[in-house]
């Protein structure tokens, strides 16, 4: 199983402070979540890639709500629907 890298927080936090936004941003790409133990959730694959690819992910919630996921994917440069 991969493991999550855990950052040294204060190497975080200089990271951070340091960032100095582009005027170009990333696109954002939205990720659909599975419900697994009634919690939304994906795996760490689909992150990294959109990571890999010079991307933002964004975690879509699984919600019925309608108002509520147009506004979500309303901004959004593309979207991938994970699962099966």
């Amino acid at each position: 199983m991969r493991q999550i890298r855990q950052p040294h927080v204060e190497a975080l936090y200089r990271e951070v402070d340091d960032f100095v936004l582009k005027e170009e941003r990333p696109p954002r790409i939205g990720i659909s979540a599975n419900r697994k133990d009634g919690l939304s959730c994906v795996a760490e694959t689909y992150i990294q890639s959109v990571l890999d690819a010079g991307g933002a992910p964004l975690l879509i919630p699984v919600t019925t709500n309608v108002k509520a996921l147009c506004a979500l994917v309303e901004e959004l440069d593309g979207l991938i629907m994970s699962g099966g």
